[in-house]
C-alpha cells in the first residue's frame, strides 16, 4: 500500500517529493492501525480543485485496488474544507 500511495503522489499526481511528505503511522505493538499519509510541507494552491480531488480520489483508489487492497480505507482531508 506504501509503494500505491507514492506512486499515486509522485507518478499520477505529478508531485514533487520535496513539497509532499509520503509516511507510514503505527503498526507497532500498542497501535496496530496502520496510517499512511500523503501531506504537503506548505501550501498548494490547485486550478479546478474540485474536479481535481474527485478524479485524484479515484486514481488512488485504482492504485489501491490493484495492490489488492480490499480492507483499505481511504480518506481525504483538506484544510480548506474543514
Amino acid at each position: 500500500m506504501f509503494a500505491a500511495l507514492k506512486a499515486w503522489a509522485y507518478e499520477d499526481e505529478g508531485l514533487d517529493k520535496r513539497e509532499v511528505i509520503v509516511d507510514i503511522l503505527g503498526g507497532g505493538p500498542r497501535n496496530p492501525i496502520v496510517r499512511m499519509e500523503a501531506y504537503t510541507t506548505g501550501p498548494v494552491i490547485i486550478s479546478g480543485f474540485g474536479d481535481w480531488s474527485v478524479a485524484a480520489e479515484a486514481r488512488l483508489r485504482k492504485r489501491v485496488a490493484e495492490a489488492g487492497g480490499e480492507d483499505v480505507s481511504l480518506r481525504f482531508t483538506f484544510p480548506d474544507e474543514e
